[in-house]
């Protein structure tokens, strides 16, 4: 698949996620982290499949960041469903919602920030890529901050629906836009 419609797939899988989380909190309010695993690691393969086309397109400069944020989304999920009952004790549940804002954070400013740099390096040759890449690493800043907010009044599950209902769209138009444009590296 093309980088364009790996972001289209996880824009659609971002989206149809987040409506049927809302949907599930409205039916059942009782917390449940094993949806949270689902969609780190789901999350985490799109993310990774990206980075594996970008690799294999005339944008491979994006490759480490991209790979970067596929591994904390994977790791993410991997340590919820290794631990299932941690965010029932305060100080494990505390310190790994703590933990994954950093490491989210982190991601999403050296995201912006390597592309930026890398944006200006390059020259105008790789624009059409630009702005869908900083799309995703804003997400996951919003991802961070909406997680940090929820951490203060146990609304994680409903921060993660709304960024996922959120983030859709825009990794929909990302995707689109990437489509267009960048295609497979020639020889």
């Amino acid at each position: 698949m093309t980088p364009g419609a790996l972001l289209m797939a996880r824009g659609a899988f971002n989206l149809l996620f987040g409506l049927g989380l809302l949907a599930m909190l409205w039916a059942d309010p009782s917390p449940g982290y094993s949806r949270g695993a689902f969609y780190a690691m789901a999350d985490g393969v799109l993310v990774l499949a990206f980075a594996v086309a970008l690799m294999l397109s005339r944008e491979r400069w994006l490759f480490p960041v991209v790979l970067a944020d596929a591994l904390a989304r994977l790791a993410a999920g991997a340590m919820i469903i290794a631990y299932p009952g941690m965010h029932q004790r305060i100080f494990g549940g505390a310190f790994f919602l703590s933990a994954v804002v950093v490491v989210l954070t982190a991601v999403g400013i050296v995201g912006v920030v390597f592309i930026l740099i890398r944006k200006s390096a390059a020259g105008g040759d790789h624009d059409a890529i630009v702005w869908p890449a900083l799309t995703v690493f804003l997400c996951t800043l919003l991802l961070a901050a909406g997680l940090a907010v929820g951490m203060l009044n146990g609304g994680e599950r409903a921060i993660l629906a709304c960024y996922a209902v959120a983030a859709g769209p825009l990794l929909l138009y990302a995707g689109r836009q990437a489509g267009r444009t960048a295609g497979p590296q020639s020889a």
